[in-house]
């Protein structure tokens, strides 16, 4: 399971919330870890979480999954770690 580009995202572009009102969405739910991420996790002055794109992700094509959507869980937890 993962999450996977339906459409081309531009870099630095909102791919969708990860958290909002604590509660995880299910960009947040099934959001993997790469070593080579393409987005990153930026937290606002409530507490939510949103998903930027880091670089251009290509999106389906011609019958073919999009690129998964993956962030650098170190990045993430480095994050909440920092707000707490």
């Amino acid at each position: 399971k993962g999450l996977f580009a339906t459409g081309a995202i531009a870099h630095n572009e909102l791919i969708a919330p990860a958290r909002l009102d604590g509660q995880c969405t299910p960009a947040g739910r099934y959001i993997n870890h790469s070593k080579t991420p393409n987005a990153e996790l930026v937290m606002d002055a409530h507490g939510d979480l949103y998903l930027f794109a880091t670089r251009n992700v290509e999106g389906y094509k011609g019958g073919t999954l999009g690129e998964e959507v993956t962030i650098d869980y170190r990045q993430a937890l480095s994050l909440l770690l920092r707000s707490n």
